[in-house]
């Protein structure tokens, strides 16, 4: 078995999803995956290959995506570790949240189905997730952090359309 397929195997097992290798022409090694683990967790993961295989990798580049639930929940994860973060702009929000928060998919429930519920007042024409956490911060600077939880809890027993979004 060649080092990509090894490497792949071995990392989706730990990863829990699919982590695709690809060897580059230059000879570098590209990862990919969706949700899962930080990059650096990811490097971190490879380092541990490469004692348990006794190979030196070559260099490897590393390219996570998230899925626009794990997106969501990721930005309602971190935002809740630190409340005051509401304060940032809202890509700085997105991206710091996309980057520092690993396995979205894991999350309790309760922050799966608040995800989800930020989703549901998301313009479907847009799906614009900086505007589902405009609208948020919104509730959080009007109400206060517990208070916009408690708002995205509730949301699962209202329509969406009988939401107002903001400029």
């Amino acid at each position: 078995m060649v080092v990509e397929e090894r490497l792949s195997a071995w990392l989706t097992e730990r990863v829990g999803s699919r982590v695709r290798v690809q060897r580059e022409h230059t000879g570098e090694l590209r990862l990919n995956w969706v949700d899962g683990p930080t990059e650096p967790r990811m490097r971190d993961m490879l380092g541990d290959f490469g004692k348990h295989a006794d190979i030196a990798l070559p260099d490897t580049a590393c390219a996570r995506d998230l899925s626009e639930l794990g997106r969501t929940v990721a930005v309602l994860l971190w935002l809740d570790r630190d409340p005051d973060r509401t304060e940032l702009l809202e890509p700085e929000i997105v991206d710091r949240a996309s980057t520092e928060i690993g396995y979205p998919e894991r999350a309790h429930p309760r922050w799966q189905r608040r995800a989800r519920n930020l989703r549901s007042v998301i313009e479907v024409e847009r799906d614009d997730l900086v505007a589902g956490v405009r609208l948020l911060l919104h509730r959080s600077t009007a109400t206060g952090w517990d208070a916009a939880l408690a708002w995205l809890d509730d949301l699962e027993h209202r329509p969406p359309r009988h939401l107002q979004s903001v400029p």
